[in-house]
């Protein structure tokens, strides 16, 4: 009998034509979460996410496989690793319990319905990571139901932990009887709730002593003693040799938890809690593994921040030189926290780009932000990124509590003069367990995630002035921020410079597209031209 069988994303295959319609419409699925406050809005913050083509919304995603749907070496979207599945699994591994996962419905269903079937499973777990609503999580448990009534069902993970932790106790009981699952970990971690209730379901015993849950007892649900779990990173590396038949040629790792700073636009470190990082030696473990299997060729760091502490992020980047890692890697960093030395010892270890919260160009904004950084810091740090070739994608918030026409001017003027890589514009989404909710009287803040006024501006005047900045710069490439994935693309194959020039094709089709509503969509000839970019050289 398999212990558990994990599932981290339950996105179905029938979703697809649904979705496609629902994006024409400007509404559905992805904007559930906003459609209470702004359908509209919502909508336009995502437009610039794909072109149209013979009346056809089509994102990148799709653009790639349409570019290879008759290339024979095409392996599809080769599904990556979730880090999630991971460490889960490593962690369930070393408490002797035994797992099967899926890491997407889309590419896996029928695998999935496989083992659903086979009658071996003795639980199924659910994490909600990557969910924004309890009808998402309601219809794949009703679907595991359907195939497989005895199989006992566990959901957890940063959706219901959120819900829970944050929420009130009647809302979290509304949702418990819409999901109807057995077993709901409510701690932010939760690993050890998840293998303490396999070992219960295993034996036979009783649940009301396992920590962390909300279970299933009889007619009623139960809540059991809370008691916040402490699981390091450093006492559960990931065991890849127990994925080593899945690993693709594009791997995540995580290398600390949670985020140091404060920014009050994020609720990040609210809801991940204490921050901690594991140590170079750990860290050199994972990578002498990966170097052994011959099949990864890039990694993702996932660190919130991967360049700090200072000494500590020199002292890995000298470690992978030492040891002659022949991988690619990206990640995030923070741009006051980085000199000459580091940047260097970036280029030599292999890195290939960064992702830089720039989040504006004015100081003002900055501040109001509690962003701990300097325009300077920014200007010299793209600078420096620029001159070792590595490749720098900004991000940016538009909207935030004290923005006016004039900062967002100064916003333009930054991208203009430093004219990184690429570039992604976000408008502002207030978020109340955000730190900024605790000054919302001094900023005159009303409304909630994507809908919002204060005293200096709106969410419809920001959202417009988005549109105004993306029809105004053209030294940088724009990047979506709706099915968009960069380490697909790797992991299919492509290079930088690929990468590169199918996305300025792609933004030229998305500006063809948003200037003639009316036509139903961009040109045949632009159209020959990213199907030529978009195909994998594998």
């Amino acid at each position: 009998m398999i212990d558990c069988m994990i599932i981290v994303n339950g996105e179905m295959k029938s979703s697809k034509q649904t979705l496609k319609m629902e994006m024409k419409l400007g509404f559905g699925s992805i904007f559930k979460y906003t459609k209470r406050f702004a359908p509209y809005i919502g909508y336009r913050s995502l437009e610039k996410a794909w072109l149209r083509y013979k009346d056809n919304p089509i994102t990148v995603k799709e653009m790639v496989d349409l570019a290879n749907r008759d290339n024979p070496k095409y392996p599809g979207r080769r599904v990556m690793l979730s880090p999630t599945i991971a460490y889960l699994g490593t962690f369930l591994h070393r408490q002797n319990l035994t797992f099967r996962y899926i890491n997407s419905l889309v590419f896996e269903e029928q695998r999935f319905f496989d083992m659903l079937d086979s009658g071996e499973l003795r639980a199924v777990a659910i994490s909600t990571t990557y969910y924004l609503d309890t009808k998402s999580i309601a219809s794949l448990v009703k679907l595991i139901r359907s195939r497989n009534n005895q199989v006992k069902i566990i959901v957890g993970g940063t959706f219901i932990s959120n819900k829970f932790r944050f929420g009130t106790a009647e809302k979290f009981e509304k949702i418990v009887k819409e999901i109807r699952a057995d077993v709901y970990i409510v701690d932010k971690q939760g690993e050890t709730a998840l293998c303490e209730v396999l070992q219960a379901l295993k034996n036979n015993n009783d649940l009301k002593d396992v920590a962390n849950i909300v279970y299933k007892s009889d007619k009623t649900y139960e809540t059991t003693e809370i008691r916040e779990e402490d699981n390091r990173l450093n006492e559960n590396p990931v065991n890849w040799s127990l994925f080593e038949e899945h690993l693709s040629p594009m791997v995540f790792i995580r290398s600390c938890v949670s985020c140091p700073f404060s920014c009050a636009y994020c609720t990040y470190p609210v809801t991940a809690g204490e921050y901690y990082f594991v140590g170079v030696e750990s860290i050199e473990k994972e990578l002498d593994y990966l170097k052994k299997t011959n099949k990864v060729k890039h990694i993702f760091f996932t660190d919130d921040t991967f360049n700090i502490p200072k000494e500590r992020f020199k002292e890995i980047l000298r470690m992978m030189i030492r040891n002659q890692y022949d991988f690619k890697w990206d990640s995030f960093i923070r741009c006051q926290y980085i000199d000459e030395e580091a940047v260097d010892l970036m280029k030599q270890s292999g890195c290939q780009q960064v992702f830089l919260g720039i989040e504006s160009g004015s100081q003002e904004i900055l501040d109001n932000m509690n962003k701990k950084a300097k325009v300077d810091d920014y200007r010299k740090a793209i600078k420096l990124l620029k001159k070792y070739g590595i490749n720098q994608c900004c991000s940016f918030i538009i909207g935030f509590p004290g923005e006016t026409a004039e900062t967002i001017e100064e916003t333009y003027q930054f991208i203009n003069e430093c004219k990184p890589t690429y570039y992604v514009l976000n408008l502002w989404m207030y978020l109340h367990r955000a730190p900024i909710h605790q000054a919302r009287l001094q900023y005159g803040l009303e409304g909630d995630h994507l809908l919002w006024k204060h005293n200096t501006m709106n969410s419809k005047i920001a959202i417009n002035k988005v549109y105004e900045l993306y029809d105004k710069i053209t030294d940088s490439i724009h990047v979506p921020i709706f099915d968009f994935d960069l380490y697909l693309l790797y992991n299919l194959g492509m290079d930088q410079e690929q990468i590169r020039q199918m996305m300025l094709l792609f933004n030229q089709g998305v500006r063809q597209s948003l200037k003639d509503r009316h036509r139903k969509g961009i040109s045949t000839e632009l159209w020959n031209q990213l199907m030529q970019a978009g195909r994998c050289r594998i």
